[in-house]
């Protein structure tokens, strides 16, 4: 079972592709990262809607999560994040305890070293454009098995990096745990974000376990910390029967840390619409 968070985490991750030009100049590959290119206080809230389905496609449950995401550090290395949550299932309202999650730039862990390389060249199609891209890998090895991401990367078309594939496998190599390509299938989308239009890109994800897979759509903006505007996601099981389907939207985000000393997340939340009502009136 992939959870449901974990599906929103990593559609941040995937969307790493995200950048935009001039920030981030001092540490190369922090701007093909989602949160690299912004200053430490940058965050985001999110709203993801789930349902639970049984074995005949009924509704079982409907879950309602908002998370609020907050870069607080950056460095050479890579980003920390503070991540807080409110769960809201029936009639009951969870709060999740906050906790720091620590990447480096190519979306791993940054808990052990990374060994990046590059690997060649080719050409990707997307929209019927042949776009030249260099490839790149970064290889993670843990007690747990085996991590090898490839970067299709261009420095002419944004998003820059137009296809992330990653496998996981035991630490011999020889078992498949977890598989996942991620594909840019079109740039340069006009998308209201907020109350602004701004370029986007859509991002094709299909994640695959042994005994689960995930496939995801997602609409990502340079312009936001995290990248992710919005994305429709659908869990099916071994057999291939649909057994979750969530949706995700974006709430509210800044680039400047919030005033608020108490840092909640719906004070937040309620303080920027609050900003936002008075800027319209």
């Amino acid at each position: 079972m992939v959870r449901p968070f974990r599906i929103a985490l990593a559609a941040g991750c995937l969307s790493m592709v995200m950048t935009a030009s001039g920030r981030g100049g001092d540490l190369p590959w922090a701007r093909y990262h989602p949160w690299g290119n912004f200053p430490t206080g940058a965050w985001k809230t999110v709203r993801l809607v789930t349902e639970s389905l049984d074995e005949h496609g009924n509704l079982t449950s409907v879950s309602t999560t908002e998370t609020t995401t907050s870069l607080t550090d950056r460095d050479a290395k890579g980003v920390s994040l503070l991540v807080e949550a409110v769960v809201e299932l029936a009639d009951k309202r969870l709060t999740v305890i906050p906790r720091t999650i620590r990447q480096d730039y190519f979306g791993l862990s940054a808990g052990s070293p990374v060994q990046v390389k590059s690997v060649g060249v080719a050409r990707l199609e997307i929209e019927g454009r042949k776009v030249p891209v260099q490839i790149h890998q970064a290889e993670e090895t843990t007690a747990a098995g085996r991590t090898v991401t490839t970067f299709y990367f261009s420095d002419q078309m944004p998003p820059y990096v137009l296809r992330r594939e990653t496998r996981s496998t035991d630490p011999e190599g020889k078992k498949l745990l977890a598989e996942t390509t991620s594909t840019v299938v079109a740039t340069g989308l006009p998308w209201k974000v907020l109350s602004e239009i701004k370029q986007t890109a859509l991002v094709h994800t299909l994640h695959r376990e042994a005994k689960a897979s995930v496939e995801t759509w997602a609409v990502v903006c340079a312009d936001v910390p995290g990248g992710v505007v919005c994305q429709a996601s659908k869990e099916y099981d071994e057999t291939g029967r649909l057994v979750r389907r969530s949706s995700l939207e974006l709430v509210d985000y800044d680039l400047q840390p919030s005033q608020d000393p108490k840092r909640g997340l719906f004070q937040r939340i309620r303080a920027k619409r609050a900003q936002k009502k008075d800027r319209e009136e």
